[in-house]
């Protein structure tokens, strides 16, 4: 019977690291990552808003964040807040933020989030008292539309 010697072992072992890694470099979905970070969430959505041509110029109408639980921190949802023009923008301000999650390497990086529909409408559905100039002592302006006081503000700006 023949033995393989502990120098071809250890070749093999080094061998199938190499092969491990180069996967992972060329397949990132088994790469290692981590959770990105509040703002590289909100820089990518804002990036890619502004260099889309229907929603560029409506940047200071949506305020986007990244909503926590309260008690462990951990990530439950991406909150678009403000007005877009039609109900082709909302749709596609949701494909955008489709876009940041893949990105960012989607469920194995990011985790499972939600995407909050509930504060994106169109201008029509948006209270005119949510539109900036018009805010109220609950609310404060942010860009071009009012947010409840002691959310952050997202748009550059302001």
């Amino acid at each position: 019977m023949r033995f393989i010697s502990n120098k071809k072992v250890l070749l093999m072992a080094f061998a199938l690291g190499i092969l491990a890694t180069v996967f992972a470099a060329v397949n990132p979905a088994y790469a290692q990552c981590s959770p990105p970070s509040d703002q590289d969430v909100i820089s990518r959505f804002y990036a890619k808003m502004g260099a889309d041509k229907n929603l560029a110029s409506q940047v200071n109408q949506l305020n986007f964040s990244v909503v926590k639980d309260p008690v462990s921190g951990a990530v439950q949802a991406w909150k678009p807040y403000g007005w877009v023009k039609t109900s082709d923008d909302v749709t596609r301000v949701f494909d955008i933020m489709g876009e940041v999650f893949n990105d960012l390497g989607g469920i194995k990086c990011v985790g499972s989030i939600m995407f909050n529909p509930q504060f994106l409408k169109t201008e029509s559905e948006w209270p005119q008292d949510l539109k900036a100039g018009t805010c109220s002592g609950s609310t404060e302006p942010c860009g071009d539309i009012c947010i409840p006081k002691g959310e952050s503000c997202n748009i550059k700006g302001r």
